[in-house]
This record gives structure tokens, C-alpha cells and sequence, in this order.
């Protein structure tokens, strides 16, 4: 509607279901925060019912598996839990309300905040100031990641400048860490587009790089010979003068040649090695 609202007309009626500005696109689907914070309530006793918001942000992390905007969930507990939250009960409530959503909605939550009761963000009337969440979370995630980087250094970390949520309302603070980045393809595997999309397999020898295709295998002993000195593994057997001027023989005969054998062609121990070497290339 013209006044931001969403809703539907049914049987001539007009029905209000939200605001557009509450509509949440994570990874090209359209969710309502309003869905998301009921499942998310529902999810574990410890919820204060009306003080949890579904908010979409972007991760300031690279390789996030997000694809855009992600789910961030900011939600107040009851009174009777803050206790065992803050003794490190938050870590079970935060697990559940995640599951929760994700079982719902399909949805992964990529952040969790809980706080303690009557410190979420709310206007006068007692509506959720999303806006204003969305900051929050800016600010409090800068304020944890600095923490972590000065535990990791060793160092004390710095005051905090003034938040809209301060940091002893957190109770429990969770983050996706992110997947880890994928393992790069082996230099020595990869796809051979002469080999018909097969895979080629790559054998180094000093500076010199032999190329086999997986589906060349070697068919006979000759040629299993060739493969291993390529590769630089035991010396290749030599054939035998024999079977060089066997096979020549042979040829002659299939070609119908009416001349002297082969035999007698390759009388010289010169012409038999030029015939070997042949072979072998």
C-alpha cells in the first residue's frame, strides 16, 4: 500500500499482515521478519514472547557462503534465564533457536544475539526499532571482533565508545565463522579437453612436464617401457633385433611385396638401431 503496509484483499476485505520494510530477501527468497521471529520465540522456553527481530545484513566477512544479505537474529530472555545464560547457558538457547528457524523456515541464521530483558531496542508504543537494531548489531559485532583481535594479540582490549545496546546487556553473542575456503584444485589433475573430457594426468621430471591421458593405457610392453622412462623410473627394456625384424618382415608380407625379406633388408647392425629408434618415438 501507499502507507508502506503489506497485505492482501480476500472475499473483499482488506487484510494488513506488515510492513514492506520488514520484508527480508536471503538468497533470493522473500521471508517476513514477523514468520521468522514467532518460529524463533517458539524455539526454546527461555524466549521473552514480542522481543526477538529478524534482521537482514550484510557480513563485513569474505567467503561467506551468504550470496547477499544474512539472517541476524536479536532476541531478549526472560528474567529466570539470564543466569544460566550468562553462566554459559546461552550457547544451548542460541543452538536452538537456530534450529528452530532453520526447520521452519529454511533459513540460516548467520548471527544470534541474546540479550537481557528490557534492553532490545522499542519505540514508545512498543514496537520493534529495526532500524535501529540494525545498527546495534553494526556496533557490537565491531566491538567483539576488536575484542578477539586483542585477546589474540595478547593485549587488553579498548573501552568501547558508547553503544545503542551496551555490551553488559549481551548475555550470549554467536557468529558463523564461515566455511572453511575450499582445498584448491592439484596442479597435477586437471581437465584435458583433447582427451574428450577426461582427466589428465600430469608426471613431473625435473623442468620437463609429461601429459597421459587416463584412458591411454599402455598395450604392450614396448610402450609400458616408453611410459617408464618418461616418468623417470626403472630403464625401459629394449626390444630384441629379432622381434624389430620380425615385425618388419610382417609388414612386407601384408603389403604384398614381392621383394627380398625383410630380413635381408636389414643386414646392417646401423639400419636395425635406426629401427628401434623409430619405435620408440
Amino acid at each position: 500500500l501507499c502507507t508502506g503496509d503489506l497485505g492482501f484483499v480476500w472475499e473483499s476485505r482488506l487484510y494488513i499482515v506488515g510492513r514492506i520494510k520488514d520484508i527480508l530477501c536471503i538468497r533470493g527468497r522473500t521471508l517476513h521478519a514477523h514468520d521468522i521471529e514467532t518460529c524463533a520465540e517458539a524455539a526454546h522456553t527461555a524466549m521473552r514472547p514480542g522481543c526477538c527481530a529478524a534482521l537482514p545484513v550484510v557480513p563485513p566477512d569474505t567467503g561467506q557462503d551468504t550470496d547477499g544479505e544474512a539472517l541476524v537474529l536479536v532476541a531478549e530472555l526472560k528474567p529466570e534465564a539470564e543466569k544460566a545464560a550468562a553462566a554459559g547457558g546461552g550457547a544451548a538457547i542460541a543452538e536452538a533457536v537456530r534450529d528452530g528457524v532453520r526447520e521452519a523456515e529454511g533459513v540460516k541464521a548467520y548471527a544470534v544475539v541474546l540479550l537481557r530483558a528490557r534492553t532490545i531496542l522499542k519505540t514508545t508504543s512498543g514496537k520493534l526499532r529495526r532500524r535501529e537494531l540494525r545498527l546495534a548489531y553494526a556496533e557490537l559485532d565491531d566491538a567483539v571482533r576488536a575484542a578477539a583481535a586483542a585477546a589474540a594479540d595478547g593485549r587488553k582490549a579498548e573501552p568501547a565508545q558508547k553503544l545503542r545496546v551496551p555490551l553488559d546487556a549481551v548475555l550470549h553473542f554467536w557468529r558463523d565463522a564461515g566455511k572453511p575456503a575450499r582445498k584448491a584444485a592439484e596442479p597435477d589433475a586437471e581437465p584435458d579437453p583433447a582427451a574428450g573430457g577426461g582427466l589428465a594426468v600430469s608426471l613431473q621430471e625435473g623442468s620437463e612436464k609429461v601429459q597421459l591421458p587416463v584412458r591411454s593405457v599402455p598395450r604392450n610392453d614396448s610402450e609400458l617401457s616408453a611410459l617408464g622412462t618418461a616418468r623417470g623410473s626403472e630403464p625401459s627394456r629394449e626390444p630384441s633385433r629379432g622381434d624389430a625384424a620380425g615385425k618388419a618382415e610382417a609388414e612386407l608380407d601384408d603389403a604384398g611385396g614381392g621383394g627380398p625379406s625383410a630380413t635381408e633388408q636389414l643386414s646392417s647392425g646401423a639400419e636395425l638401431d635406426s629401427l628401434d629408434g623409430e619405435r620408440r618415438e
